[in-house]
């Protein structure tokens, strides 16, 4: 199905885009637009660029770019009918069914196939969860503490105790085992090639993304005799990457952003007793342990994380794993210290959120809680156990992106370790050295390897040109060219004056491409004229990703652009376009110049009288133009 046009207005002019990319990064006012870390690739300073009033995002390092509903396609796999029926939500607009255009339902892709079969199959456990056979499940839930409340938030549900119970309701709904099958929800029998039921028996826990559909399943064992184990999470999938989820970060994002730091924990149960307790701003790391795409994911949220992992050995050191990774990442770390045996889901059933807080209060910066664990290993007896424990500190200290706080952290390392500051710092050069010339060996190997893709990418101003690369070629148009086409696709007026008072502009550009990229924008209406570009089928990414460059770019290729993005009037504006066309005419006469004086050497006398006549007529032809384009 397609959205017409129409409808479409109406929801693209609803919606705010800097709210929806601010949703998945943090971004901040840089004079008219946004600017925040890319979350297209490793950035490490803010390239990703958002203009509300031309309502398109662009990132000036990796090139990525578009529209609001390029960024919800890109960057939250949404097909593009399931990001207009989001926006449509968000805006309050609702969709009638006669606004919708039928297409074949072979086109739908399976990845919106999977979410389908995972969002009905998560309502078919919750449905079976209220009746006789979830009597087992829901006692479960109950002993937990988990209200009804709780339970439909976070979407809790039970598997029928069968082979092929889902699979059988599953398909009764229209889908097929192939879509069951990319959704990770059957399991295939080598020796007859049948199917039957992953999840069998289990208290489910939906897993969703920050978006809120479900990608995923955790089934809990509800009878200590299934061998299957304690827990049985969904394989890797399509729709579902556990190294790039956080379980219950749908329902946490909102309270992690209000209270700025987010509490991170091992379990499902965990997240859901401690969201019961009034924890809402707690996630867990998804039957996985914490990976760097969990934590950018968290980073566009907050920058503290409070690790509250369970208390025995493996959580101690998987929270000296994730301290680690997200000390790399920049994140402010606090380690809860639970007692012995226990975790935030037994702290909350035993004792309620008064303790819980109590641990909170009382947790370790990362220092303290590095340095106890060394003490208690043993490794700080000796006075080389202590000189590799301050090493492995130091480690982390320099792995800190935010260089400032280096100078902080090596003075409380000097206090909380009797070692003087200056010792600590020497310690740390060295390390920087070492570091340093590794990482040189490595650059030079990739400049070695790269030079000549380097120099055919790079930019070359050629004149009055400009090269400006996109993701597969590199386009040349003069400055004059550059914003012409720039005014046509970002300002309405300038688009309409060019397509009807000055009709014949792209005749007058000198670059072939110019003169195709021109035509091609005015061929568009003006309405919503970036977007009609940017979704249609018959435009090449190149195109796009020229065209959205364009409207983006941080240069200035013109004395007078700073003057037009401040809403130039209609008179500064043909002014500009008369000066811009008047430009490109003495650039087209002084070329033809220059090769009438190249004919000139070494021609006979009569034949130079004759050429600099032609020269003449040229700077007529050229007082002519001025007058003429005064007069436009």
């Amino acid at each position: 199905m397609n959205i017409t046009e129409d409808i479409k207005r109406q929801i693209l002019s609803r919606t705010d885009i800097v709210e929806i990319i601010g949703e998945a990064i943090d971004l901040r006012r840089k004079g008219r637009s946004f600017v925040g870390l890319c979350p297209f690739h490793n950035d490490t300073h803010p390239s990703m660029n958002v203009n509300p009033d031309l309502g398109i995002y662009k990132c000036f390092s990796c090139g990525a770019g578009g529209d609001v509903i390029s960024f919800l396609i890109n960057y939250h796999r949404l097909s593009y009918l399931e990001s207009m029926q989001l926006l449509a939500k968000r805006g309050g607009i609702v969709i009638p069914d006669d606004y919708y255009e039928k297409k074949d339902k072979g086109q739908v892709s399976k990845i919106e196939l999977a979410l389908n079969v995972l969002s009905a199959a998560a309502v078919f456990f919750q449905r079976i969860l209220e009746t006789p056979l979830g009597s087992t499940a829901r006692s479960f839930y109950t002993k937990r503490g988990f209200n009804d409340s709780l339970i439909k938030e976070f979407m809790l549900g039970y598997s029928p105790d069968s082979w092929d119970s889902t699979i059988n309701e599953l398909k009764k709904q229209g889908f097929t085992e192939s879509a069951l099958d990319d959704a990770g929800l059957i399991v295939r029998n080598e020796s007859n090639s049948s199917y039957y039921d992953r999840f069998r028996n289990r208290a489910m826990f939906p897993i969703q993304d920050y978006l809120g559909k479900v990608i995923a399943f955790g089934a809990r064992q509800l009878n200590p005799e299934d061998k299957m184990g304690k827990y049985i999470n969904s394989p890797q999938t399509i729709v579902y990457d556990k190294s790039q989820t956080l379980y219950g970060l749908f329902q946490a994002k909102n309270e992690i952003r209000s209270r700025k730091f987010a509490i991170l924990v091992e379990g499902y149960a965990d997240v859901i007793s401690m969201h019961s307790a009034g924890f809402k701003n707690t996630v867990a790391s998804s039957g996985t342990a914490l990976t760097k795409e969990q934590l950018d994911l968290l980073y566009r949220y907050c920058k503290k994380i409070y690790i509250a992992y369970d208390s025995d050995s493996a959580g101690i050191t998987a929270a000296e794993r994730a301290l680690e990774l997200a000390k790399e990442k920049g994140f402010e770390i606090m380690i809860v210290c639970l007692p012995d045996g226990e975790d935030p889901d037994s702290i909350i059933q035993k004792h309620g959120n008064k303790l819980m807080n109590t641990y909170l209060d009382h947790a370790m910066p990362f220092l303290q809680f590095k340095i106890d664990l060394l003490e208690k290993s043993g490794t700080m007896a000796t006075p080389s156990g202590k000189s590799d424990a301050v090493r492995q500190i130091i480690r982390i200290i320099s792995s800190i992106p935010d260089k400032l706080q280096h100078d902080e952290y090596i003075r409380q390392l000097s206090s909380l370790m009797q070692i003087s500051e200056s010792q600590l710092k020497e310690i740390y050069k060295e390390k920087l050295i070492r570091e340093k010339k590794s990482q040189q060996k490595s650059t030079q190997k990739i400049v070695n390897d790269n030079n000549e893709s380097k120099s055919e990418n790079s930019s070359s101003i050629k004149q009055n040109s400009k090269s400006i690369n996109t993701k597969d070629k590199s386009i040349d148009l003069l400055n004059e060219e550059m914003v012409l086409l720039r005014i046509a696709l970002t300002d309405s007026s300038a688009h309409n004056l060019l397509k009807d008072r000055f009709e014949f502009v792209k005749d007058k550009f000198i670059s072939d491409e110019g003169k195709r990229l021109m035509a091609l924008v005015l061929s568009q209406e003006s309405e919503m004229l970036l977007n009609t570009l940017l979704h249609n089928d018959k435009i090449t990414e190149s195109d796009k990703n020229y065209l959205t460059f364009l409207s983006m770019s941080e240069e200035h290729p013109s004395v007078q652009w700073e003057r037009f993005r401040n809403n130039m009037p209609v008179n500064d504006l043909i002014r500009l376009i008369q000066d811009l066309l008047y430009r490109l005419e003495q650039i087209n006469i002084d070329t033809i110049k220059d090769k009438i004086r190249i004919q000139q050497l070494n021609a006979p006398v009569e034949t130079q009288l004759e050429l600099v006549k032609k020269i003449k007529e040229l700077d007529e032809n050229l007082i002519k133009l001025k007058k003429f384009y005064e007069i436009q």
